[in-house]
């Protein structure tokens, strides 16, 4: 006789039924109970802080003046640019010093709020 895999599934079913003893009703919903109070619903990405207008303005600010910038830049005669890119040879260290400064400031300062928000601590010693 040869079996098939539905007949094997069929009788694996029966053998399995008549040993298996069955919860009561109210133990299962008992369970489900305690599980779903126990379940908290996570999103994927929450935003806590929406940008406020003033930061908004701000970038909005930084923005026109990099175009300023490049307009200028794009406009001026060939002379003048050569005075500008001294100059900003000469500060241009000056001011990646402040702003990776000003950026690892914001960062940790983010990074400091996201770890207090999860639970963690700096250890006391």
């Amino acid at each position: 006789m040869k079996w098939n895999e539905q007949d094997k599934d069929n009788l694996t079913r029966r053998l399995m039924q008549e040993t298996v003893e069955k919860p009561s009703s109210d133990l299962n919903s008992r369970i489900m109970s305690m599980i779903l109070k126990k379940a908290t619903i996570r999103k994927a990405f929450t935003f806590k802080k929406p940008v406020s207008a003033m930061q908004f303005f701000l970038l909005l600010i930084v923005y026109v003046l990099f175009a300023a910038g490049g307009l200028y830049i794009f406009f001026s005669k060939p002379g003048e640019t050569a005075e500008l890119m001294v100059f900003l040879k000469q500060i241009f260290p000056i001011f990646l010093t402040v702003t990776g400064g000003v950026s690892f400031f914001i960062l940790f300062g983010l990074l400091d709020e996201w770890l207090q928000q999860h639970g963690y601590k700096i250890p006391e010693e």
